[in-house]
């Protein structure tokens, strides 16, 4: 049996269809079809068959992705890649150089971004810290130079008077 691109959530049908990227992939969206559109292509009976929901929902799910909720379909689309064992040496350098000495916490951060989509968690802000340090060192050398200006200006003062 051939799969039904077709939903029909609320009083509106709408087509699945996967639409290209810049990128060369392809991104499964969701398109308002007419329901005359769908009789004439497929005939009246083909309207019998095709899933119907109530309204949408978002529910996140990595672990057990489900596309319906009670009569909601599921706008959430799964991670195109599942992960599997095996070497992740890569990963898990990328992962060191990010976090740096918080390593095992980013290691938390990310599981829990995978296992619980919806866990409120903190906003990350990743810093390097050589420009953190070189706006230190301009700083310094802008305070060194206000700090010589003064001391120039006070001279000239000192002479006039």
């Amino acid at each position: 049996m051939k799969k039904i691109p077709y939903l029909r959530i609320g009083t509106s049908y709408y087509k699945k269809v996967k639409a290209p990227t810049i990128a060369g992939l392809y991104n499964e969206i969701l398109v308002s079809w007419r329901i005359e559109t769908i009789r004439q292509d497929h005939g009246k009976d083909y309207l019998s068959k095709v899933p119907k929901y109530d309204g949408f929902t978002c529910i996140p799910n990595h672990i057990d992705f489900k596309q319906s909720y009670l009569t909601f379909y599921n706008t959430y689309y799964p991670l195109s890649k599942i992960p599997k064992e095996g070497d992740f040496s890569n990963s898990l350098h990328f992962i060191k150089h990010v976090f740096g000495k918080q390593f095992e916490l980013g290691l938390d951060y990310i599981q829990l971004l995978f296992t619980k989509p919806i866990q409120t968690l903190p906003i990350l802000c990743l810093v390097w810290t050589y420009y953190i340090r070189l706006d230190i060192k301009l700083r310094d050398l802008e305070l060194h130079q206000l700090t010589l200006n003064y001391e120039k200006k006070k001279q000239e003062l000192q002479s006039i008077i």
